[in-house]
């Protein structure tokens, strides 16, 4: 990429297209979920004062506090962001979502980690911190914190005052991360179904989203995923396996067609169904098996995108 090119995340296929023609991008929709503040229009990114005056319209004089303000939708260099079911329609997503339930300095290393595995962004690739931080919303300090951590995992090479740059990665790379994913996180497991965690709150939404594959939209899967795995590391009751496995998480292990998303949550879903039965039946040989064969799909997912 020339110099002074930023790559923005993530990478839809008509974004893209446009930087390589040169042409000025129009940035597709960044939202953080959690409360009920949206912005329709807008050219900047709002401040927590905009949002508490458009969530506070026509209530009392009195404005909600931050955490109730933390939905953001903002568009740059477009008048009107588009809703999710024009963009699905046309075979776009809105810009991966950060959420609460892991720490931001997680979520975000996990959206850009996710992105640099899936090949939306590319070697050589410039990441801005100012840039990564106005897209998502967020302040410039867990963004850095990010980079930080993705720069000692090898995937970038920080530049004084000047962001970063996404490094080359191939197929040793990936299986390497993702067997010390199956080989903790299979752990992880197994100590859950030994300690007696209860799964069944769990079980019931994966059997309400195994019944409604087809209307299953990202920000429900991606959320049900995350309360799945962070419940299994809590419960296996080892600080330090908890650390290595946020360190190591990367989100779900798809592209951005809705096609392949779709798939993956098909079976991605039978999967976390038949891991938290063997958690329920205090199986932990069973729940360590089912952990190792999820892990392991993601992981030939991931590979898929590099040719051998």
């Amino acid at each position: 990429m020339s110099a002074g090119r930023v790559a923005l995340l993530p990478i839809r296929a008509d974004y893209g297209v446009n930087r390589q023609q040169g042409k000025a991008d129009s940035l597709p929709a960044v939202r953080l979920h959690g409360g009920n503040c949206q912005t329709e229009k807008c050219s900047s990114i709002p401040n927590t004062a905009d949002c508490r005056r458009q969530q506070s319209a026509g209530k009392s004089g009195i404005a909600p506090s931050r955490a109730d303000c933390r939905e953001l939708t903002v568009s740059r260099k477009s008048n009107i962001t588009p809703s999710r079911t024009d963009s699905q329609e046309a075979g776009d997503f809105h810009m991966q979502q950060i959420k609460k339930a892991l720490p931001i300095r997680v979520e975000i290393t996990s959206v850009l980690k996710k992105a640099i595995y899936s090949r939306e962004y590319n070697a050589g690739d410039e990441l801005s911190l100012t840039g990564v931080a106005e897209q998502l919303g967020v302040s410039r300090t867990p963004v850095r914190e990010a980079f930080q951590s993705l720069a000692e995992e090898g995937l970038i090479t920080l530049r004084m005052n000047r962001g970063a740059v996404v490094n080359s990665i191939d197929r040793k790379f990936i299986r390497d991360c993702f067997e010390m994913r199956i080989l903790l996180e299979s752990e992880a497991a197994f100590r859950a179904a030994e300690n007696g965690m209860t799964a069944d709150d769990l079980l019931a939404r994966l059997h309400d989203m195994s019944g409604n594959a087809g209307g299953t939209d990202r920000e429900t899967y991606e959320r049900l995923n995350e309360d799945i795995h962070m419940r299994l590391w809590n419960a296996a009751d080892n600080d330090r396996l908890k650390r290595y496995l946020m360190e190591l998480w990367n989100g779900p292990s798809t592209g951005h067609s809705i096609a392949e998303s779709s798939q993956h949550y098909i079976h991605s879903t039978a999967e976390h169904i038949a891991i938290l039965e063997a958690v329920r039946d205090h199986d932990p040989q069973r729940a360590k098996q089912a952990m190792t064969q999820h892990i392991t799909r993601s992981m030939h997912n991931i590979l898929a995108k590099y040719p051998e």
